[in-house]
């Protein structure tokens, strides 16, 4: 979904876009419609193409594919300027270098929600995108910016790393296990319940590791925001469409920085049982 919209909008704004993809983009067609506004889409190729020189590749894909889709770029021969990571997780990105070696990249986090079926899709923003402040990021700042997007920089992109985290691992499980939206999977009592649970667990976590803003004032932003967000979390989606999540590396992954540090993580424990014992194969 993140990445149809970046096409559409990049396109739009007159920029010469390849789109590789699989049969979901594919099956686009010529138009795509974000919240009802008509784009052209351009055509979607099964390769990057050697011969071109790229400024830019943006890889919008599921952590658990990021590996194999970096090694493709590297291997395909392709030099491009920049890589752009969309990476809503906080984990160790070193490994990145390893990979793609020479070629430099930036990391952005996306407070954004985006729903797509076929050719429509729909885009929830509610804080935007988020880049390191330095000369790449400026740069691919800047080119978004020029597109349309509500994109912005920071001083430091872990803490809104880290932040997104812990809002992530508050809804997406919770939102999957009911296979409602964020909004009405929240309006039950008990569901906020366990998200303050899950919030509340990732946070004491991760901020070990990150100095975020204080909790309670993460809280109220989750909570000014949960009301609104009227579309399926990302996860659900997986589930809906019966693909395998990125649960494991976000509630997972709360559960193993735990264990490692000491910290008791319950509530989290509990509830990615219940969704590995309801979805055993997508987590």
């Amino acid at each position: 979904s993140i990445g149809s919209y970046l096409v559409a909008k990049l396109y739009a704004a007159g920029h010469d876009v390849d789109v590789v993809g699989r049969q979901k983009a594919k099956d686009i067609g010529k138009y795509l419609y974000i919240n009802e506004e008509k784009f052209d889409f351009p055509k979607v190729y099964d390769d990057l193409d050697s011969s071109k020189k790229y400024d830019y590749i943006f890889v919008t894909s599921k952590y658990y594919n990021l590996r194999s889709n970096l090694e493709t770029i590297v291997n395909s021969g392709v030099r491009p300027g920049l890589i752009i990571l969309i990476q809503n997780t906080y984990l160790d990105n070193s490994w990145y270098i390893q990979v793609i070696k020479n070629i430099p990249f930036v990391v952005a986090s996306v407070y954004e929600g985006f729903n797509i079926n076929k050719n429509k899709l729909t885009c929830k923003s509610y804080a935007g995108w988020f880049f390191e402040e330095d000369a790449f990021g400026k740069e691919v700042c800047n080119l978004l910016k020029d597109a349309g997007l509500q994109a912005r920089l920071v001083d430091d992109l872990d803490v809104k790393r880290a932040e997104k985290t812990v809002i992530n691992c508050a809804s997406n499980i919770i939102c999957a296990l009911e296979q409602k939206t964020i909004k009405e999977a929240n309006k039950n009592k008990e569901n906020m319940k366990i998200a303050q649970g899950l919030f509340d667990e990732s946070y004491d976590v991760l901020s070990e590791i990150i100095p975020m803003h204080s909790k309670r004032s993460l809280w109220t932003f989750f909570l000014q925001n949960v009301k609104d967000l009227d579309h399926y979390a990302s996860t659900c989606q997986d589930v809906m469409r019966n693909k395998r999540t990125e649960l494991s590396y976000l509630n997972g992954y709360i559960i193993e920085l735990g264990r490692k540090m000491g910290i008791a993580t319950p509530v989290t424990l509990d509830t990615v049982n219940r969704f590995r014992k309801k979805y055993h194969d997508l987590y």
